[in-house]
């Protein structure tokens, strides 16, 4: 019967809503296939109706917005199961296996994979697992388990048995076992039973951090994502051994894990009427019962792709839940919201550029299989992502009928691919469904709003070359951190992205985890209050008026940033950053306190998406509320954002700050230099890495696969300021081992601008040596506390020498393409593009015959250098340099001595993309090492090489930003964009004049009332337009005269148009100036 509904539900796209246990939940089909569903609903009021994973949605004035979540077919203990009670008075099944799986459901797919019922796929899994295991290579346990009860051969429980470990000092039971022993239960010895109970017990922290403590703990606990790995097996360990003679009859002081007591806990925590875990997953996943923002899509996850992925955190989740539901025989899964929406969340969050699709099988992929990197939000260097846990895929995909998560299964990572011993193939042995349609990302819309972690991924269309888009505006979630406002955008390439990525290791890298943790890093407003402080009283948490009280901002914290999400730092000049070797600069001043800041299960309110409307072949509109993520220097910060398909955002702000003389910055990172017009302005003696213009209207963002034009229309009058790329501050040239680099006459070989460490590049016959540096570096001196926290810092200069060695790492600038040729001379590869003499000077490394040549000149696609005889082409090729940074920061160098270095290019230089003020007007740098020194850290391009800075010439209270991005092909015009401002100087936006769409014009308004009438001239001629922030489903009068003149009115009368939902008036105007309403 639920592969019935299915094919119902495909039938076609007209939403049909079923009333079932209290929620919504929408199916597909003409009136005809509702009036049968509601007919077989009346007879069978026990069926689950499933979903064909396509959205649940409805459409509301143009929003879409989830219903309530659909169930899945329900597991149950099977039809001859019995339930056993508890002394807690829960009832569980009494046949093993029963929490990993249920016994029903492995009785079934047993068959299927040997004997005569066995089919593909999964007799081919059962064999490869069967001939890794027979050949010398173990599989995990579990899928030994299988071959045990599938062949019936001892001789694979004799193996089993002997694998498990029986002391103590081998750790608590791992998931592999506990899901092994759970398979095979009744045919494992008593003494092994005794042996897993006991190393539970005797490793408290085994499962998890306090586990066994908690088990016997009366007080409820609050399970967060990062405990959902240990969780996970915990509740496994405690379902195999809950209800047995070994558990009701234990010695409680040997074998003190109290499973039962376990198992309370986890019922409450998967209570919807109160437990946290099920409350804050899905509060992160969309629930809007505590989420102050306009309800969105369901989807959603804590910080990042990389946690959400992880078996021992996010990607953990669903194995508690399905272990609980198979265990009681009840339903705990259907309205989890976090992975009954995971996959449609990901396919949404998918860069279309991002792409591999090999021709031929590939280590873990099939020919022909797509995938896509996800959205790089918070970075923790796991910003490589293309999937959900795929481990679990099968699980959630069966468990939910889901058939975007069955896409995944079907073309994401494939296990038989990923060679001997097969890990985690069991799972698709035991889960999977052939019988499950999969829908793709490209049945999704071109636009979602996912209203849990407040993200709106838009895209022009689901081709790989569209432009794209990410939006965010919502809460701080675990350690996503200070984003509010920010966006990513993109299109063949990475063009604005956040800059950096959490690198750690070192006091140099902590530096750039504090900085990418911070909103300096990210694409949003800057406000700088010299003398900001958290303005919160310390004992009842009220919001004090600006400057009255609560804790100041040390000078180094004030880089005019949103409000920290972690502590202060304790002294000007000394960056605490968590989880790294930072602690002693922590203030351990935390502005989460107190009844200023709104929480709900630890998430804090700081950031709502408020509008949100999406017109598939026009627009995608959306407006965020930011203020909350500012102290009290704000009165309001709104951002809109509006994208007109296929490849122009326009991006208004409008803030209004409680001094005037606050200054606003506009930032965005790229990873290409931006170059502006405008006037060249005076800079500071030394500036490195830096350039500013006064009244720029325009800058361009080259690359050779797209290049990016942004037109900067408000402030009117202002000051732009790029920094970023790299100085060199010794240009290459040859050094061998002995000599000495100086300056000329006496003079410093180089001076910075602020102490920076060096980085160092050395390509030529021998770079195993090292350099000697000499000149002036910082010296710093820290004041303790008796508790050790540093309270003052102080730096000098000092003379300083350091010798730095050459340690065979490289900084990696092009991974080749496998198809490319070469000459004695020469290497061809027509997938690049490249500048000419990019490369001079670098290495080319030609794998196979493992050669090492210096290019001396490069073409578009080919690469020259010095004649090999009979050169062999290998099977890849990269560029790349040796690299060698300094620990010191230099202020100047006064010479650089080689030992043991015999090479023809060595260079020095010092990277800028980090490089920003704070609100003192003193310049800090937050570049990481890139020689993988502390951490695996190298250069990378797309984690940002530059910083757009955008400030009024002259501030005032309330301040308009207006910014046109235009992404296209380098031969294609780009539009030329005018700045429109309204005659009553309450509505401002831009007339866009584009050969390829035509004239377009945008109004958006001044301030944060509801724009009521005005004029604006948009000139005369055919034009489509879009008008923001009219009163919300009210008529307005719109006409144009002959001049171009624009009117716009409110009117109840006859003949006026009605605005959206969203307060948008989309119009088209004709070239006789007839004026009607439409999709643009």
């Amino acid at each position: 019967m639920t592969h019935l509904f299915r094919s119902i539900h495909l039938l076609d796209h007209m939403s049909i809503v079923i009333f079932y246990r209290g929620g919504f939940m929408s199916g597909r089909g003409g009136a005809l296939r509702a009036a049968l569903v509601a007919k077989l609903f009346t007879v069978l009021m026990s069926l689950t109706i499933v979903s064909s994973g396509c959205n649940r949605s409805v459409l509301l004035s143009g929003l879409s917005i989830d219903t309530a979540p659909e169930s899945a077919p329900q597991p149950s203990p099977g039809p001859s199961s019995k339930l056993i009670s508890l002394p807690n008075g829960m009832q569980i099944s009494s046949e093993h296996p029963r929490v990993f799986i249920t016994k029903q459901k492995f009785e079934e797919m047993l068959p299927l994979m040997n004997g005569p019922k066995a089919k593909d796929p999964y007799k081919r899994w059962f064999n490869l697992l069967k001939q890794s295991q027979d050949s010398g290579t173990p599989v995990q346990l579990p899928s030994l388990a299988i071959l045990y009860k599938v062949t019936g051969d001892i001789s694979y429980l004799s193996q089993l048995i002997s694998r498990i470990p029986l002391s103590s000092t081998s750790g608590a039971p791992s998931i592999e076992e506990l899901r092994a022993l759970d398979l095979v239960f009744d045919d494992i010895p008593d003494s092994t039973k005794w042996a897993v109970m006991k190393r539970a017990s005797d490793n408290p922290d085994g499962f998890y951090y306090g586990a066994v403590g908690e088990s016997n703990s009366s007080i409820k606990p609050s399970w967060g994502y990062h405990r959902q790995g240990g969780v996970a097996v915990a509740l496994l360990y405690s379902g195999v051994f809950a209800g047995t003679d070994y558990e009701m009859n234990k010695d409680a002081n040997i074998h003190r894990f109290d499973a039962h007591n376990f198992l309370t806990h986890v019922k409450d925590e998967f209570s919807p009427s109160g437990g946290y875990f099920w409350n804050i997953e899905n509060r992160i996943a969309g629930s809007p019962q505590y989420n102050t923002a306009l309800p969105g899509s369901f989807g959603g996850m804590f910080d990042n792709f990389g946690y959400d992925s992880s078996l021992g955190e996010e990607g953990s989740s669903i194995l508690s839940v399905a272990e609980f539901s198979f265990l009681t025989g009840e339903d705990h899964y259907s309205g989890f919201l976090h992975e009954q929406a995971r996959a449609s969340f990901y396919q949404n969050m998918q860069y279309p550029y991002l792409n591999s699709k090999p021709s031929a099988n590939v280590w873990c992929h099939r020919a022909g299989d797509e995938w896509h990197t996800v959205a790089r939000i918070w970075n923790t260097q796991t910003d490589y992502i293309q999937e959900p846990p795929i481990q679990n895929a099968p699980l959630v995909a069966w468990l939910y009928q889901d058939s975007r998560m069955q896409h995944f299964v079907n073309h994401g990572t494939q296990i038989e691919l990923c060679g001997v011993p097969y890990n985690y193939l069991y799972m698709d042995l035991l889960f999977y469904d052939d019988t499950l349609e999969e829908e793709g990302p490209a049945s999704n819309p071109t636009a979602s709003y996912f209203s849990g972690p407040g993200l709106v991924s838009m895209r022009a269309s689901w081709e790989n070359d569209a432009a794209f888009g990410v939006f965010m505006a919502g809460e701080a979630i675990s350690r996503r951190y200070e984003d509010a406002g920010s966006f990513l955008l993109g299109r063949k390439v990475d063009v604005i992205v956040q800059g950096g990525a959490r690198i750690r290791g070192n006091v140099i890298n902590e530096r750039a985890h504090w900085y990418h943790i911070r909103s300096a890093s990210k694409n949003t407003l800057k406000i700088f209050d010299p003398l900001e402080r958290f303005d919160i009283d310390p004992v009842t948490g009220a919001t004090l008026p600006l400057h009255a009280g609560g804790w100041s901002l040390v000078g180094s914290d004030n880089l005019g940033g949103q409000i920290f999400d972690t502590a202060l730092s304790s002294a000007d000049g000394c960056i605490y950053a968590p989880d790294g070797n930072t602690s002693s600069c922590s203030s351990r001043i935390y502005r989460k306190e107190g009844s200023a800041f709104p929480e709900n299960f630890g998430i804090y309110e700081r950031a709502d998406i408020i509008k949100y409307e999406h017109r598939p072949a026009a627009f995608t509109y959306t407006v965020g509320d930011l203020t909350a993520s500012y102290t009290r220097k704000i009165d309001f910060f709104d951002r809109e954002f509006l994208y007109l398909r296929p490849d122009i955002f326009i991006i208004f702000d409008r803030v209004q700050s409680v001094d005037p003389e606050f200054k606003k910055v506009w930032v965005a990172h790229t990873m290409d230099s931006p170059v502006p017009d405008g006037i060249p302005a005076p800079l500071p003696p030394l500036s490195l890495g830096m350039s500013a213009f006064s009244d720029s209207r325009k800058l361009l963002i080259s690359n050779p696969k797209n290049n990016t034009q942004m037109s900067m229309l408000l402030p009117e009058s202002n000051r732009v300021v790029i920094r970023g790329g790299d100085t060199m501050l010794v240009s290459p040239r040859s050094l061998n081992s002995g000599i000495t680099l100086q300056g000329a006459d006496g003079a410093p070989l180089a001076e910075l601008d602020i102490p920076r460490w060096l980085e160092l590049f050395a390509v030529g016959a021998t770079t195993t040596g090292s350099v000697t540096i000499t000149g002036e570096a910082e010296s710093v001196q820290n004041t303790l506390a008796g508790d050790g926290q540093i309270t003052q810092v102080q730096k000098t200069l000092v003379a300083a020498t350091e010798t730095v060695s050459f340690q065979n790492k490289h900084q990696l600038e092009v991974s080749g393409d496998p198809s490319y040729s070469v000459t004695t001379t020469t290497l061809t590869d027509l997938t690049q593009n490249w500048i000419p003499d990019q490369w001079r000077g670098y290495r080319l490394w030609i794998r196979g015959p493992e050669l090492f040549l210096t290019i001396t000149s490069n073409t578009s696609n080919t690469l020259t250098f010095a004649e090999v005889p009979n050169l062999v082409r290998g099977w890849a090729y990269q560029v790349d340099r040796p690299v060698a940074n300094t620990t010191k920061l230099w202020k100047k160098i006064d010479s650089i001595t080689a030992q043991g270095l015999d090479v023809g290019n060595f260079s020095v230089s010092v990277p800028h993309y980090f490089d920003t003020e704070d609100a003192l007007g003193r310049l800090h740098s937050f570049v990481p090492h890139s020689d993988a020194t502390g951490d695996t850290y190298k250069k990378r391009k797309e984690l940002g090489q530059y910083t757009i800075n955008i400030e009024a010439s002259i501030p005032k209270k309330l301040d308009q930003f207006l910014n046109v991005l235009a992404l296209r092909d380098p031969s294609v015009p780009m539009p030329s964009a005018q700045l429109l401002k309204s005659v009553e100087a309450n509505a401002s936006g831009a007339l866009l004049t584009d050969s390829v769409t035509g004239r377009t014009f945008v109004l958006f308004g001044n301030s944060r009332d509801t724009l009521s009438a005005f004029q604006v001239n948009v000139g005369p001629g055919a034009a489509r337009g879009v008008i923001c922030d009219l009163a919300p489903n009210a008529l307005y009068s719109v006409e144009i005269d002959a001049g171009g003149l624009l009117q716009v009115a409110p009117n109840s009368a006859g003949g006026a148009i009605r605005t959206s939902s969203m307060g948008i008036l989309s119009v088209q105007v004709s070239a006789t100036g007839e004026i009607s309403s439409r999709d643009l």
